[in-house]
């Protein structure tokens, strides 16, 4: 409300000085013609001037000296007027011009703040939906793998696992769409050789052991294979089928997990399915050991 008086006010005073000046502007004109006139009109009698000489040319300025000088004055007065007006109506289109400016900037700042907005919108959608997608992905792959559905031999944390593969999505931005890693597929090869030599520790005198509870719960071959799945997020739920009673059953199941989970990483890039032949090559022949030591 007080910026609205305040442009009103210097409205109002522009108008008026240019009111002024308009003003002024005719009576530059009509005041010395007017004293003009009365002087020509009370002095006319007196008025007896030889124009062939060059002095009385000179005289005109002294004979009309008040009405040239009233036009003089009045068009200083009125040029400083309109000067002055021009001033103010200068001041004013810069006053709009900077306020159309701040304007104009807001409304940038505004949209620039929506897009991101919307930027930020999107990238979570997208990021959303990418998530959903590899989940769905992970499940329809161990549920293929899982010859044995009514026994839940592997919880994956799909927020570890999926942070893990894909560090370059977030919420806030996404730059992978595949449902495979852009890591380095090597990255997991190294620790191959570890499950496949704490695979082929399961003989027969562990499993023996392991049934008369003479081995450690928390240190043993299957907690060890199994932590190297863990550190990915994917859980081989030990404790849910590997039994004492039936040890032997329960390391056929457990075999089965470590393959499933191999399975696994391997659709989603982080090994080379030559790594999984090789993983499940040394599995078969455990499996085929496991059998022996029944009989």
């Amino acid at each position: 409300m007080k910026e609205y008086d305040k442009e009103q006010q210097e409205s109002n005073s522009i108008e008026n000085w240019h009111n002024a000046f308009n003003l002024l502007l005719i009576a530059t004109i009509i005041i010395p013609l007017a004293f003009l006139i009365f002087q020509v009109a009370f002095t006319w009698n007196e008025f007896v001037v030889d124009w062939r000489k060059i002095e009385n040319w000179n005289a005109v300025i002294s004979m009309f000296g008040l009405p040239i000088g009233l036009f003089t004055g009045l068009v200083a007065l009125t040029t400083l007027i309109g000067m002055y007006h021009r001033s103010l109506q200068l001041s004013a289109q810069l006053t709009k011009v900077s306020k159309q400016l701040s304007l104009a900037s807001n409304q940038f700042k505004l949209a620039e703040n929506q897009y991101e907005l919307n930027y930020t919108k999107e990238n979570f959608v997208l990021y959303c939906e990418h998530r959903k997608q590899f989940i769905e992905r992970c499940q329809s792959v161990l549920d293929g793998v899982n010859h044995t559905p009514d026994v839940k031999k592997i919880i994956v944390d799909y927020g570890k696992f999926y942070d893990l593969l894909f560090p370059e999505n977030s919420p806030s931005a996404i730059q992978s769409f595949f449902m495979v890693t852009s890591r380095i597929a090597n990255d997991f090869k190294p620790i191959i050789p570890q499950i496949l030599d704490e695979v082929n520790k399961i003989d027969n005198s562990f499993l023996i052991n392991y049934m008369n509870g003479n081995i450690e719960k928390e240190d043993n071959y299957f907690q060890r294979i199994a932590s190297f799945y863990r550190d990915l997020g994917i859980f081989i739920q030990i404790s849910h089928f590997v039994k004492k009673e039936d040890v032997y059953e329960s390391a056929d199941l457990f075999l089965q997990a470590v393959f499933e989970a191999s399975i696994l990483i391997s659709r989603v890039g982080l090994i080379m399915p030559s790594d999984v032949q090789i993983i499940l090559a040394a599995l078969e022949d455990k499996e085929k050991e496991i059998e022996a030591y029944k009989l």
